[in-house]
């Protein structure tokens, strides 16, 4: 596997590969990418809890403070819309993602345009049923 690869559990097909993103909607120095990578989300300088301040809060970089977005976006998703499926959560999430400034071809999830667009296919759908 080439530096800088898509690592495992990532590379699995049925896994979504998040990188990071910086302040300046650029891919992170430090995410993992390829053309593996699916979408990438805020993994800089995030503030979450640090176990070495005994329960206080401190600054945090990497794709482990990018991935919980992606995760929290797919919940939203799939409470709209319980029968997604892994292939079309990626497709919405990679469809409705804003290109990176450095890093043409990958793109920062956009919550509302994803649930958007869930929310677009429903109602398709119940129009559907109604004719």
């Amino acid at each position: 596997i080439p530096w800088y690869s898509v690592m495992y559990p990532a590379r699995y097909p049925e896994v979504i590969a998040v990188g990071a993103s910086n302040s300046f909607d650029e891919l992170a120095e430090f995410t993992n990418v390829s053309e593996e990578l699916d979408v990438t989300a805020p993994g800089t300088e995030i503030i979450s809890t640090n176990v070495w301040k005994w329960g206080g809060f401190g600054s945090c970089s990497g794709t482990s403070m990018a991935t919980p977005h992606v995760t929290g976006a797919v919940a939203m998703m799939l409470a709209l819309d319980p029968e997604l499926g892994v292939e079309d959560i990626r497709s919405i999430l990679k469809g409705t993602a804003d290109e990176l400034d450095n890093s043409p071809g990958i793109g920062e999830i956009d919550l509302a345009q994803a649930l958007k667009n869930v929310l677009s296919e429903i109602i398709k759908r119940i129009w559907r049923l109604r004719l």
